[in-house]
């Protein structure tokens, strides 16, 4: 979740970099000294003007009354909410800068999303709001003296579309990402953050026929050794904790284009893109030398080993499901013979 969150501000970092490469595309810095120019006839009063009598006639249609009785459960969180509101609003009619501007619009979109707000009563809302906004403006520059020109109106029209488009994208890039991070808690399992059942018997078949290229790829059937020992003698948190990094040191040794999969219990398959059975048992043997053991956070080092069967696609077969059905078969043939070689030397 941690991970997801940082990801997730990384993301508006970036998204923020490419509004403002929007913003430049759309106004040359003239037409922003322009905007600015007609925002600073705006005082504190007009400002605060604007922003009441926006709240008073949004807070009397019916879509948002719908909504605040949905969110808004005390008095005191309605007071909170203008509040924020007001101080939102309030920055972005002082037009300080760029960013703060666009900081701002974020915010706004950001907002809609996190309540769920129907676009179409953000439309309704901006309507009103920038009702109010020029008629203010209008009445400021005809008191100043500054005709209001068909080059400022366009200018006014190009910042509303523009203002629309981006909190707009910002509500529906919400609602991709709670998508995306819905899907990937779909497929990955809980413990050990590998891909689940479900990734291998639904994704990872539409995944492989997608990966056109790949002429071959190997699939490993993979089984820790004596795990329930370490379950029945440690417990099952250690269990967990045991399995948890032990994926974790898998995790680390193969490229990000391979599936790491959590098949069940302490039973793991992984997918190679482009190797053949050769290199996969190459690879895992040096795997199996180097990952002798395990070392939880409370320093208890705990010994490791484990056993693996690979197919290879095509050679083997041509469909997964049966390419794990041979890998499995292969791993228990493997981890009979490590038993009965273990039984031998004990004699």
């Amino acid at each position: 979740m941690e991970q997801f969150k940082r990801n997730v501000e990384s993301y508006r970092t970036k998204t923020l970099s490419f509004y403002k490469k929007i913003f430049s595309e759309v106004f040359r810095d003239d037409e922003w000294d322009n905007l600015k120019k007609l925002y600073s006839l705006l005082d504190d009063s007009d400002r605060e003007e604007i922003i009441r009598t926006f709240l008073d006639n949004l807070f009397q249609l019916r879509e948002a009354q719908e909504v605040l009785k949905k969110w808004i459960k005390k008095e005191e969180d309605l007071e909170l909410l203008k509040d924020r509101v007001f101080k939102t609003l309030n920055r972005f009619l002082s037009l300080v800068d760029v960013d703060t501007y666009l900081t701002c619009l974020q915010s706004i979109g950001v907002a809609h999303y996190r309540i769920k707000l129907d676009p179409r009563l953000f439309l309704k809302a901006w309507l009103i709001f920038n009702k109010h906004f020029l008629r203010k403006l209008k009445e400021k520059a005809s008191q100043k003296g500054i005709p209001c020109s068909a080059e400022y109106l366009d200018l006014l029209h190009r910042k509303n579309v523009f203002e629309i488009a981006i909190v707009i994208d910002i509500f529906w890039r919400g609602i991709i990402e709670k998508l995306i991070w819905t899907e990937q808690r779909a497929i990955t399992d809980s413990l050990t953050k590998a891909y689940n059942r479900r990734f291998l018997e639904v994704i990872l078949p539409k995944k492989l026929r997608e990966e056109a290229k790949v002429d071959k790829y190997s699939v490993i059937m993979l089984d820790l050794d004596d795990f329930k020992e370490v379950n029945d003698r440690y417990g099952h948190l250690i269990g967990d904790l045991y399995l948890k990094f032990f994926a974790q040191e898998i995790l680390k040794n193969f490229k990000r284009k391979d599936f790491f999969i959590r098949y069940g219990g302490d039973e793991f398959v992984i997918v190679l893109l482009d190797v053949g059975k050769r290199l996969a048992e190459k690879l895992m043997n040096r795997l199996s030398n180097t990952l002798r053991h395990i070392v939880l956070p409370n320093n208890l080092k705990l010994p490791l080993s484990f056993s693996w069967g690979i197919a290879e696609y095509p050679k083997d077969s041509t469909d997964i499901q049966e390419l794990i059905k041979i890998a499995d078969r292969r791993m228990y043939t493997r981890k009979r013979r490590k038993k009965s070689s273990s039984n031998n030397k004990a004699h």
